[in-house]
């Protein structure tokens, strides 16, 4: 249950911050929203390596310029046949440069069927053309939690 799953990260927290941010942002940032949100067939690449813990799925909303603010998103998606070419940087993400990262779900501006802009949330695999990692953040704590800027290019 939840509350369970919230008192176990609150006590690997107190042990290690670092671990615990690790573990609260591949379940609640990554596998969750695949679970909730993901089509039958994204669910079924994804979680299956994911529960088992044998991968990591990062979440990719805050950018430079915007922040946290997903209405001030400034990454672009353009789809392209059954796929988006997508434009932009992302930073602060949690779990995207380890051994064992798959992917992570970003937030970027795609436009309405009236033709109007609004924010969708894709999946991008590691590994992906375009998608770029840099080193991760040299931090005052956290040492254990892989964190670091992602860009995406056409």
């Amino acid at each position: 249950d939840f509350m369970s799953y919230l008192l176990a990260l609150e006590e690997i927290s107190r042990a290690d911050a670092s671990v615990g941010i690790t573990l609260e942002a591949a379940v609640s940032l990554g596998i969750a929203p695949i679970f909730h949100f993901g089509s039958d067939q994204q669910r079924q690449l994804h979680l299956p390596e994911l529960c088992a813990g044998r991968g990591l799925w990062a979440f990719g909303l805050t950018e430079p310029e915007a922040g946290s603010d997903a209405g001030g998103t400034r990454t672009r998606a353009v789809r392209d046949g059954e796929e988006y070419v997508i434009d932009g940087t992302k930073s602060f993400i949690t779990n995207a440069g380890t051994e064992i990262s798959r992917g992570v779900t970003i937030t970027a501006v795609t436009g309405a069927p009236d033709g109007s802009p609004k924010i969708s949330a894709i999946l991008v695999e590691k590994g992906t053309p375009g998608y770029h990692q840099a080193p991760p953040y040299r931090k005052l704590g956290w040492h254990a939690s892989d964190t670091r800027e992602l860009s995406f290019e056409s």
